[in-house]
């Protein structure tokens, strides 16, 4: 009978934890979707830092400036401003519903911010990069000071955009010639995810992939 009973406790103790990895893995794909979908079919993650580029050549040193700059041009408030930057950026991982990390990467040569990487804190909530605005990330390392699960993943996808920016600036009739990336691939589930000490890269502008990581 006390055989029976560690049995069935073992039992119950396995399915608790199967349906708990099975939650965490349901919400981490659908985080994943709707980071993806945003980024192939409207680009709203990159706007704010896009449209302070194509005016000034150069993109702003912290999102902060990036608000600023946003609400002198329409005339809106500081809690405005926020407001429409959450409604088009909010990582979907963050626990607080805070802004998707923003991250200028610096040319070697040139010294200027020509690129930058927007940044999740991944499925643990929690934002594992220490970068302030005074440091320089240089685009041609930026993996070496921000550690991310989901580089091959973030590669694969970054790819697929390049190519399709690419077809559709050429030839827009041949635009859905690209067949879509290996979604299994990119969406690929660990529960240690939730528990590590990386984050998560949603996307990097400005810059091709590296492909020796």
């Amino acid at each position: 009978m006390k055989k029976l009973v560690i049995i069935a406790s073992l039992g119950v103790i396995i399915v608790i934890i199967a349906t708990y990895i099975a939650i965490l893995a349901n919400n981490y794909h659908k985080a994943v979707t709707y980071i993806n979908d945003h980024v192939r079919y409207t680009g709203n993650f990159a706007v704010l830092y896009t449209d302070f580029f194509d005016k000034y050549g150069e993109y702003p040193i912290s999102t902060e400036e990036a608000l600023n700059d946003f609400r002198n041009e329409f005339g809106l408030s500081h809690e405005e401003a926020l407001q429409y930057s959450l409604w088009w950026s909010t990582d979907p991982f963050d626990r607080e519903g805070q802004l998707i990390s923003y991250i200028p990467l610096y040319d070697r040569n040139s010294g200027k911010r020509e690129s930058f990487i927007l940044l999740s804190t991944g499925p643990d909530g929690r934002l594992n990069a220490n970068i302030s605005p005074q440091d320089t990330v240089f685009a041609d390392c930026w993996w070496e000071k921000l550690p991310v699960y989901n580089y091959f993943e973030y590669a694969l996808f970054q790819d697929y955009i390049q190519k399709c920016t690419i077809l559709k600036a050429a030839d827009p009739n041949r635009f859905h010639d690209i067949p879509d990336p290996d979604l299994k691939t990119m969406m690929k589930f660990n529960p240690k995810y939730y528990f590590g000490d990386k984050d998560y890269v949603i996307q990097v502008i400005g810059i091709p992939v590296h492909e020796n990581y």
